[in-house]
C-alpha cells in the first residue's frame, strides 16, 4: 500500500473535505486545528499562533512554527514542543505557510515513500474570489482575495522533486500545475 501524505490549504475549495476520511499522514495550516485534527499543524502568524498557543492544541499533534512570536511563561511548555521551520526545512525564508508545509510533507514522502496529495489550494483563480476558508473569522482579515493565486515556492517545490507524485484535488487541474509530469488531478 502507498503511503498518503495529505497537505490541506485553507483554499475554500476544501469546505466539504472531511479530514476524518484521510488515510495517511496530515498536514494543515493554521486555523484549520479549530475543525479538524492534522498530524502536523504548520503557523507562520502572529495573531493565529498566539491563538494555536491558547487552544492547547500543540499537546495533541505536532506543531511547526516560523518564529516564537511570545515569550511569556505561560507558553514555556508549549514552546518545549513546538519545532521551529528552520530546524526541520533549513530555512525560515518561505513567504506562505503552504510552500513550507508541501516541502515537508516532500521530505517525508521521499525519506518514507508515498505520494502527497494537496487540497485547498487554490490555483489559477487570480481573477476571482480566492478567499480563505477562515476569512472575516478572528485573526484573519476580511477582505476577498486574500492572495492572488499561488507562491512560486510551492511550484518550485513540485519543480525540485520530479520524483515525488503529486496529486491534486480540487474542481480541475489548474493550468499552472498542468506542466509537471509529476502531478495528476483527482477529483
Amino acid at each position: 500500500m502507498i503511503q498518503e501524505h495529505h497537505v490541506i490549504g485553507n483554499g475554500e475549495s476544501r469546505k466539504d473535505l472531511n479530514v476524518n476520511e484521510l488515510d495517511g499522514t496530515t498536514y494543515g495550516c493554521n486555523a484549520i486545528y479549530r475543525d479538524w485534527y492534522t498530524d502536523y499543524l504548520f503557523n507562520k502568524d502572529k495573531p493565529i499562533q498566539h491563538e494555536i498557543l491558547d487552544s492547547e492544541c500543540w499537546k495533541d499533534r505536532k506543531v511547526i512554527v516560523q518564529t516564537k512570536w511570545f515569550g511569556q511563561g505561560h507558553y514555556n511548555e508549549a514552546y518545549s514542543t513546538i519545532l521551529l521551520w528552520k530546524d526541520i526545512l533549513g530555512t525560515n525564508e518561505f513567504t506562505d505557510c503552504g510552500s513550507a508545509v508541501l516541502t515537508f510533507a516532500t521530505n517525508r514522502a521521499k525519506s518514507y515513500g508515498g505520494e502527497v496529495h494537496m487540497y485547498g489550494f487554490d490555483f489559477d483563480k487570480a481573477d476571482g474570489p480566492i478567499n480563505n476558508i477562515y476569512k472575516d473569522t478572528p485573526n484573519y482579515s476580511n477582505r476577498l482575495n486574500q492572495r492572488k493565486g499561488v507562491t512560486s515556492e510551492f511550484l518550485e517545490v513540485l519543480a525540485r522533486n520530479p520524483e515525488i507524485n503529486y496529486v491534486y484535488h480540487g474542481d480541475e487541474l489548474p493550468t499552472l500545475l498542468e506542466v509537471y509530469t509529476n502531478v495528476r488531478y483527482q477529483s
